[in-house]
């Protein structure tokens, strides 16, 4: 779908953190450090079977010895054990809406349900009702053109947005950020609304969505408003949507002229994995470069550069990480994350920053990509 782009241009040497340099470290330590590796693996397979057989009794029950449900301990999985819950599939918007708002927060809808469910069964998250919406007539996951603007309904998928000519023409940097969310199963499943609504800080399809200026098209009690993006998000699980609203669409303004555009993300590890840090880029032939950036801070960011500067492929390379540094100062990585440090988070949103705005300038000048 991307033709022979390369989602990874080369880049000038950058500073980088001191935790991402290799140890200077003598052949004899590194042989002593290995001999001590096998001495500990040999030992560690000894001690196999018994902790395998330990693991089975921590997991084998979540009920203490009279047969009661255990909120927590030793051997519970998660916060505690999933609480009984009311099931409401509604087929008009109205019903939906109004099921959400008489119940506050004590409801949760439920459409591609990937996270949703997970944290149901896990105990993390107790509603008293889950509002399925797949029903809902108003709602649909069609990808249709109306009004200079490309919409995704509420029940689009990831695999949806993924095999969509349009999406892969005109927003190539949201077909990239769809195609890395999760497993074929997921993709399938996980939709873009949802996505968005979770507000997670992590989540692939936000930074995209950001640089192409999407808007939230919210409908509740009190009717139906249209929320840029970037004012949607709060915080890591909080959005701006009021009591009661159900997200109907959110809305691509369509291309007015060429730009180059790209999504790139750092993980733990290739394959299924939350991003350490994502981020998409857009340049357009006027110089304007904007960058959006997450798993960074409580919520994905969205900066500007107008001065021309990141957008110019002539520009030295020093003057852009300059530039960058400016751009990226609000960054605030969490400090007690397990997928990488702040350190390396940073170093790496830099890293990326550079890569994207290189790949950018380089799809713009070929006129591959919107």
């Amino acid at each position: 779908m991307f033709g022979n782009d390369p989602v990874r241009a080369p880049i000038p040497d950058v500073p980088r953190a001191a935790e991402l340099l290799p140890a200077e470290r003598s052949p004899r330590a590194r042989l002593s450090d290995a001999a001590r590796g096998h001495r500990r693996s040999a030992a560690g397979s000894r001690r196999l079977r018994p902790a395998l057989q330990r693991s089975v009794v921590l997991l084998r029950s979540r009920r203490d010895a009279a047969g009661a449900p255990r909120p927590g301990g030793p051997g519970a999985l998660g916060p505690g054990p999933m609480r009984a819950f009311a099931y409401e599939r509604p087929t008009r918007l109205d019903d939906a809406i109004a099921l959400i708002d008489g119940h506050g927060p004590d409801a949760r809808p439920l459409a591609g349900g990937t996270d949703l469910i997970i944290r149901l069964r896990d105990g993390s998250l107790r509603p008293r009702i889950v509002v399925d919406v797949k029903g809902v007539a108003e709602l649909d996951a069609e990808i249709r053109e109306e009004d200079g603007f490309l919409a995704f309904g509420a029940l689009t998928t990831m695999t949806d947005i993924v095999v969509d000519g349009r999406v892969g023409r005109d927003y190539p940097a949201l077909a990239e950020a769809a195609l890395f969310v999760g497993s074929v199963q997921i993709r399938n499943r996980a939709t873009l609304v949802g996505n968005m609504c979770n507000a997670s800080p992590a989540a692939d399809t936000s930074p995209a969505l950001l640089v192409y200026g999407a808007r939230i098209v919210a409908t509740g009690p009190s009717g139906t408003r249209r929320v840029p993006l970037d004012e949607f998000f709060v915080r890591s699980g909080v959005t701006t949507l009021a009591r009661g609203e159900l997200v109907q669409a959110i809305e691509l303004p369509r291309p007015t002229g060429r730009r180059g555009s790209v999504h790139l993300r750092r993980t733990r590890r290739r394959g299924h994995d939350l991003a350490s840090v994502t981020l998409a880029c857009a340049v357009t032939p006027d110089g304007v470069t904007r960058l959006a950036y997450g798993s960074v801070g409580p919520r994905p960011v969205l900066v500007l550069d107008d001065t021309g500067l990141l957008a110019d492929p002539t520009a030295p390379a020093a003057d852009k990480v300059r530039r960058l540094e400016m751009l990226f100062a609000g960054a605030s990585p969490s400090p007690t994350s397990m997928r990488a440090s702040p350190q390396y988070r940073l170093a790496m949103l830099h890293v990326l920053g550079l890569r994207a705005v290189a790949t950018a300038i380089e799809r713009l000048a070929s006129g591959a990509s919107q």
